[in-house]
């Protein structure tokens, strides 16, 4: 938050000439114009869906609109460019003023949106860089300088357009599967009553449970899970299926708990990371791809048991 509004005092000292009346000088006075470029692409059919442009291409002769509001919430600017052979608009903003220079700057006031597409079989709006609601601008630090001429140039996008319909021919359907993984702990006696792990040890053979509910609050998966001689546990939620895919969501419906730990001198239950209520899940951006076979991971926990009974320490 901090590093925008900074970017956007900084290029609006650059842009404050725009709310200044003329200055009587003997030389010309410098002209600043605002730009805005980007890309408008054709997206890939296995990244639909998705907000990822690899193997996109670009598209020639694409419309794009640069939108720009007071701080009145009236449109001020509004003007349709259209994209070169490369795919690329360079939008200068000719007539774009401002009356208010710091609510009324381009990054705060100015959008992006993708009009239309030339191509027949891509020219359906997608949102990626947020190109329905409006692509928020960017400034890069780019300007271009002339004897009486100043262009400040921001960035957006890049846009895309998607194809009507994705294509089937994929001969095997990947499939996909939810894993929780965490390691289960002794506390040290040291830690005892706080959430420290600091000096605690893995129990191997130690049981959790992992619990998923759907939208309606009713249980749609659970299955305990065994560690092996590291502690470690990787449960693989087979059948494990969502209704709704946005609120039954592994990260909002499943929940890990501990269960029961063979260490006859650590098996009291502890609220080590909520494992007594129900550890939430974490996506730490941790796959495994196949060619026939993907696995998401989440991770929870760590978690841990506590000794029933901790030896007495004198304080001095």
């Amino acid at each position: 938050m901090a590093s925008t509004q900074l970017l956007i005092l900084i290029s609006s000292l650059m842009l404050f000439q725009l709310t200044l009346p003329t200055i009587t000088s003997a030389e010309p006075e410098k002209k600043i114009d605002v730009v805005v470029e980007g890309m408008v692409y054709c997206q890939h059919c296995e990244h639909s869906g998705s907000w990822s442009l690899s193997e996109a291409k670009p598209i020639p002769a694409a419309n794009i609109s640069v939108i720009c509001k007071n701080y009145k919430d009236q449109v001020s600017y509004y003007k349709v460019f259209e994209t070169d052979g490369n795919g690329y608009f360079y939008a200068q903003l000719e007539g774009f003023t401002m009356s208010q220079y710091l609510v009324e700057h381009p990054l705060q006031s100015c959008h992006v949106k993708p009009v239309s597409s030339p191509l027949k079989d891509c020219n359906l709006l997608t949102n990626i860089n947020y190109g329905l609601y409006g692509s928020p601008l960017r400034f890069e630090g780019k300007k271009l300088y002339g004897s009486n001429y100043e262009a400040v140039i921001y960035a957006a996008g890049p846009l895309a357009f998607r194809n009507k319909t994705v294509p089937s021919n994929k001969t095997t359907e990947k499939k996909t599967e939810v894993v929780v993984e965490g390691i289960v702990y002794c506390q040290s006696c040291e830690h005892t009553g706080k959430w420290s792990l600091s000096g605690a040890t893995p129990i191997p053979s130690a049981k959790v449970s992992v619990i998923c509910k759907d939208h309606k609050d009713r249980v749609s998966f659970y299955k305990v899970f065994v560690t092996n001689p590291n502690g470690y546990f990787y449960a693989e939620l087979d059948g494990f299926k969502m209704g709704n895919p946005l609120l039954d969501h592994p990260l909002q419906g499943c929940q890990v708990k501990l269960v029961s730990s063979p260490v006859e001198n650590c098996n009291l239950l502890t609220n080590v990371n909520y494992g007594l209520y129900g550890a939430p899940l974490r996506y730490e951006n941790k796959r495994l791809v196949g060619q026939t076979y993907e696995a998401v991971i989440y991770a929870a926990g760590p978690l841990a048991f506590r000794p029933a009974h901790c030896p007495f320490t004198a304080h001095n």
